[in-house]
């Protein structure tokens, strides 16, 4: 495969395929700002998609290298191993010694996202400078802890809403935005409806850790899940999706369109994330979805002039643009009066 013409619709220099991430992405080495990364990603991917007709084979191969470097770069474990490998920013590559589990170098084991969906609670922080201790009672010269003291400990709450997933979801200005009448909360109700289903079907590939996209039948069917997904977000308020929210490694993945092998070659750690951040966005809708069924039931109680009341408020809330233009217009239509 002839990378070159790779290289020139980047902008790359010729012979150095592949390059490291942050040079695929044109950044600076170290670069991490979400934001930044994700729209260096989608200009790249912009102009890849102009040569998906004429040379499949080389636009394919470097939107997964694209949807592999936004992955590495959005994770803060993986960003930090894979700059330590690379010697970016003077970090040392780790010395040749025996590896330590994956499981007990950090406590972060699922998505980087408001809340930890895990229904147990984190593995506990290994020490850098000697070995971790044994978990379970091994015959040791030190004293095994107690039983009762380990029964005693309550066990972590399962999907237990988190104050910053409940107010974005509740109380947070977009969750409210656009929600002055009973009509446009029906409709809200349907869009989330909607946005639900397609994310609880993206869900059957998303939220199982082990599972491969093996036929043009899945691929296709994922793929679509993704595609409604990121159709219904445009006008879904911005409490799912952006860069730090619930939710955000599936919506960029709906625009990485992403593909089954680069699917197939996700390593464990990058779809546990992936699952735990499908996790977070689907508690989000259902918060959301509990919010507007209780927003309908209050609308449906009060008279028309408590609705009316709403109404004017909810238009002078989310228009605040208009209103100000319109008060200058009154200002200046007074004053011209008053001087002519």
């Amino acid at each position: 495969m002839n990378h070159d013409k790779i290289c020139a619709w980047l902008g790359l220099p010729t012979g150095q395929w592949p390059p490291d991430h942050y040079a695929l992405l044109g950044l600076k080495p170290g670069e991490g700002d979400v934001i930044r990364i994700d729209h260096q990603v989608q200009e790249r991917l912009a102009k890849l998609r102009c040569y998906q007709l004429s040379h499949p084979d080389q636009a394919t191969e470097a939107m997964n290298r694209l949807a592999q470097a936004f992955l590495c770069l959005t994770d803060p474990a993986a960003k930090k191993a894979y700059d330590q490998a690379t010697g970016i920013n003077g970090a040392e590559a780790p010395a040749p010694v025996m590896p330590t589990p994956a499981a007990l170098d950090d406590t972060a084991v699922g998505a980087k996202t408001h809340v930890d969906w895990e229904s147990a609670p984190p593995p506990v922080r290994a020490s850098e400078t000697a070995p971790p201790t044994p978990i379970a009672p091994e015959v040791t010269t030190e004293q095994p802890p107690s039983p009762s003291i380990a029964q005693s400990a309550p066990p972590a709450p399962v999907s237990l809403p988190a104050d910053a997933v409940y107010e974005a979801a509740y109380v947070s200005a977009d969750a409210r935005r656009g929600l002055g009448t009973i009509q446009q909360v029906v409709e809200r109700v349907y869009q989330t409806r909607q946005l639900l289903w397609a994310w609880e079907q993206a869900g059957k590939f998303l939220n199982k850790t082990k599972r491969r996209l093996t036929g043009a039948s899945s691929h296709l069917e994922l793929r679509k899940r993704l595609e409604e997904i990121g159709d219904l977000l445009v006008d879904f308020p911005r409490i799912l999706g952006q860069p730090g929210q619930p939710g955000y490694r599936v919506v960029a993945m709906a625009r990485l369109e992403m593909t089954a092998d680069l699917f197939n070659l996700l390593d464990p750690p990058q779809r546990e994330a992936l699952a735990g951040d499908w996790l977070a966005g689907r508690v989000m809708l259902l918060n959301h979805r509990r919010f507007l069924r209780r927003e309908l039931k209050a609308l449906r109680r009060q008279n028309w002039l408590s609705r009316s009341i709403r109404a004017i408020r909810a238009a002078l809330n989310d228009h605040p643009g208009w209103v100000l233009l319109g008060v200058c217009l009154a200002t200046i239509a007074i004053v011209l009066f008053h001087v002519l």
